[in-house]
């Protein structure tokens, strides 16, 4: 979701708890040569806030729970 977002001109904040998930998902921007339109944070949603500076166009969350997908959500970095 990242890089297809990043691809339309945005600029994308992907966070993840998870130190492996970032990697790959590091990995993936870097092969599209969009590192300058994606930006990574190791954290927590709870934390997101907390955790950056600047503005971003888009911050996307997918929540999974036991495997299954619980819910989605979209915070606009304007609003703030």
């Amino acid at each position: 979701m990242a890089v297809r977002m990043a691809n339309l001109g945005n600029r994308v904040l992907l966070c993840d708890p998870s130190r492996e998930m970032l990697d790959r998902a590091e990995e993936h921007v870097r092969e599209a040569n969009l590192s300058n339109c994606v930006t990574t944070v190791h954290s927590s949603t709870q934390d997101l806030k907390s955790s950056i500076d600047g503005g971003f166009d888009i911050v996307a969350c997918q929540a999974f729970s036991n495997g299954s997908r619980t819910r989605n959500r979209r915070w606009d970095a304007s609003s703030s």
